[in-house]
């Protein structure tokens, strides 16, 4: 399968499809292999997106080897990368918005009806038409919010057999995310081991 990733064309491979090796290693008892290859990929692939899906799939390889103190590091880094990717889709919305606005207004072109209903203003005042814009934010807002927080860790916390400790983990994460504009693993390392020990 290593063979295939550096074969003519893997370069076309999506990462979620690159996430498989490291679950056949650990199923092929080689996991010290399948975490370090898991890592390499979290090393190669450092876009929102791909650091998301392979967040996720460290924090599956974790609860796999019954390291379920680690996992919950992994979902909480998952978390972080997914209000990532919401915030890069509200600002790619917010841009596309703005460069619309632009091309509209030299090439003197009216909205056509599809762009009629707004879902806000950007910062230079233009209406926000894009439709998926509404559910970044929601997604964002829910992601961040102590709730939405404690449904994402709630059964990992409970595999951990840790459940006492969602809720408070949940405001300082709610706390975290909310006075940060960029994440990074140690900070959220130093904070889930103010309440777990994950090291």
């Amino acid at each position: 399968m290593k063979a295939a990733y550096s074969a003519d064309g893997a370069e076309d491979l999506m990462v979620k499809d690159r996430l498989r090796l490291g679950m056949y290693l650990q199923l092929a008892g080689k996991s010290d292999e399948g975490w370090q290859y898991l890592n390499e990929l979290n090393a190669q692939f450092v876009d929102v997106f791909s650091q998301l899906e392979i967040s996720n799939q460290m924090r599956v390889f974790l609860q796999k080897e019954k390291q379920f103190n680690k996992a919950i590091l992994f979902s909480i880094w998952s978390i972080a990368k997914g209000i990532e990717c919401s915030r890069f889709n509200i600002q790619s919305s917010v841009s596309m918005t703005d460069q619309m606005a632009k091309i509209r207004s030299k090439y003197d072109m009216p909205l056509d009806d599809s762009e009629k209903e707004t879902f806000g203003k950007t910062p230079k005042g233009n209406p926000i038409t894009d439709s998926a814009y509404p559910m970044f934010l929601s997604r964002l807002n829910e992601s961040t919010s102590e709730s939405g927080i404690y449904s994402q860790i709630e059964r990992d916390m409970k595999k951990a057999k840790l459940s006492d400790l969602a809720k408070p983990l949940s405001q300082d994460l709610a706390i975290y995310f909310t006075t940060h504009k960029a994440y990074k693993l140690d900070e959220i390392r130093d904070l889930v081991n103010h309440r777990i020990n994950v090291v």
